[in-house]
Formats: C-alpha cells, structure tokens, sequence
C-alpha cells in the first residue's frame, strides 16, 4: 500500500510512540492499536487494513529489540542507546534490523541512506549526521560490503529526473522569496516531474510550478542539484536527481497550494531576513545560500 520509504517512515512513527508511552515491550494485541493509530491518522490506512512491509518491520524490530540495543551500545561506546535521542535510536533500531536481522533483499548501503533521509524529516538538524555515523561503524563492524555488493550486482538503476525552483519577487525593491511547507514541518523548495514531451527547462519547470503552486514566470539561473536514492525492490534502484532553478514570478498575488498535492500543507512568502530564520533541510543549504546571493545581486 505504502511505497518502501512511507513505510520505514511509519515504523519509526510507531515505535517513537510505543517508546514514548513506555510500551515497547507491550502485548502485541497493544503494539497492533499502536501501529494502526499511527497508520490511521497519518498515513490515511483504513483502521482494520495493514501495509504487511512495515507491520512486518516494526514486529521484527520490537522481537529483536534486546539484541539491536546491544549493537547500538557496542557502536556507541561513550553515549549508550538509553542517552541517544528518542527519534535517533528509533531511526537505528529500524536500520539495524533491516541490516542485520531482517532476511531482506535490501542493500546495506540502501538502508543506511533510507536511515539518513528519515533522519532528516524527523530529527533535529544534525540527526542525520549522528545515524550516518553510527550505522557506517555497524557495516564496517558487521562486514556487510561483502553482502551489499552481492545484492546491488545485478540491480537496474532507474533514473527520474525533476526540477525544482526558488521563486522570487520584488516587493518596493526587496526580494521575497517563495517556499513551501511539508508534512514534517520543514520549509522547502517547490519540486516535480516535468510532464512528458517537455523541451526545454521554461516549459518543463514552468509547468510543474503552474501545477503545484499556479506560479507563472521566468526560468532564471541554475542554482544547484541535489540527488538521492528513493525506492528500492528485488529488481531496481529508483535515483532522483532533482535541479533547482531561480524562478522570478510575474503573479504573486495568485499564488496558492494545489490542495490535491500530498506531503505539502502551506506554502509562503519570505523576506530575506525571515527566510534565514526558518526551519529548513541542511541537504539543501547550499542551494538556498546560492540562490539568495543571486537574488541579492540582482536587487533593483
């Protein structure tokens, strides 16, 4: 039902819950109302229906629990999973388990980044880099090259291309600057894939930004890239490589959020004072910091 990340996304949301509430070692008639709740409420799942990927994830994990807690603490020697950060040692319990418990055709590797991309949505800002350090001491410490190799040799890597951008306008000769605001409280840049036939970027962004936030205007510079792998099978390896252009829009009053569009909740315009004040991906700060110089050097 759910994609394999929306998946991994629930179970870490289940077992924060249960951790929480101090119920990880529940029943499992209990553990059940818990996952259902979450699936429910956030993941729109009709109650009495189940994503058997994820159920069977989060079973796994709580039925090794003991065991994957003494990997966190023999990789964490100095902070211990009883001192890590409740999201964090949620996110490492379910990677770790998928590594070296689980009977999986998923790469190591591919975890890891699954792993490091939740981090991101759920953490706070240097979560991803604290899971990526663990979990890269668990592979080398569990020999897992060997093993992921094996099971990306034979994989078909499948490329989607998207394009994103950074909207501005001038306001009384101030830029303001466009982002979005998604279901995990993070403010981002509009992105999709452009319509098939496409040309070129003003046709193919211009239509993804009509689209998603009725924004008409002008294509400007490239301001960065950014990649990442985003779903795996027995077969293939999904990549999404997605690059951001400037995009100065000619009518920001008509902005506004297609309502049909899942995973965003608002959309804003920033000035540039308050855009370096909100809440943002830190994979992204590079683009953002290129094109807000942009911007600032083009100021009328």
């Amino acid at each position: 039902m759910l994609t394999r990340h929306r998946g991994r996304e629930l179970v870490v949301q289940t077992l924060f819950a249960l951790d929480f509430r101090g119920k990880l070692k529940a029943e499992a008639e209990e553990i059940e109302k818990f996952y259902q709740e979450v699936a429910s409420s956030i993941y729109e799942i009709p109650k009495g229906k189940k994503d058997s990927f994820s159920r069977d994830l989060l079973f796994g994990v709580l039925k090794n629990l003991e065991k994957i807690d003494q990997v966190i603490d023999r990789a964490t020697p100095d902070w211990g999973v009883q001192r890590t950060a409740i999201v964090d040692r949620n996110i490492l319990r379910l990677a770790i388990y998928e590594m070296l418990f689980a009977d999986s055709d998923v790469p190591p590797r591919v975890v890891i980044n699954e792993a490091i991309e939740i981090a991101k949505s759920f953490g706070h800002k240097k979560s991803h880099k604290f899971v990526s350090g663990v979990l890269g001491t668990v592979y080398e410490i569990g020999g897992l090259k060997e093993r992921d190799d094996e099971l990306r040799k034979d994989k078909k890597i499948i490329e989607k291309r998207k394009v994103g951008a950074m909207p501005y306008y001038f306001k009384d000769g101030e830029p303001m600057i466009l982002m979005v605001h998604n279901i995990f409280n993070k403010w981002t840049l509009p992105k999709g894939t452009p319509p098939e036939g496409a040309e070129d970027i003003d046709e193919a962004l211009g239509a993804v930004l009509l689209e998603k936030i009725n924004a008409e205007g002008e294509v400007g510079e490239l301001i960065g890239e950014n990649e990442y792998r985003a779903g795996e099978n027995k077969k293939s390896v999904t990549k999404k490589d997605i690059h951001y252009y400037l995009f100065e829009v000619s009518n920001p009053d008509e902005i506004k959020l297609n309502k049909e569009r899942k995973g965003l909740n608002n959309l804003k315009w920033f000035s540039v004072k308050n855009f370096k004040k909100v809440d943002k991906y830190d994979d992204m700060a590079e683009i953002l910091e290129s094109g807000l110089e942009k911007i600032l050097a083009m100021k009328k």
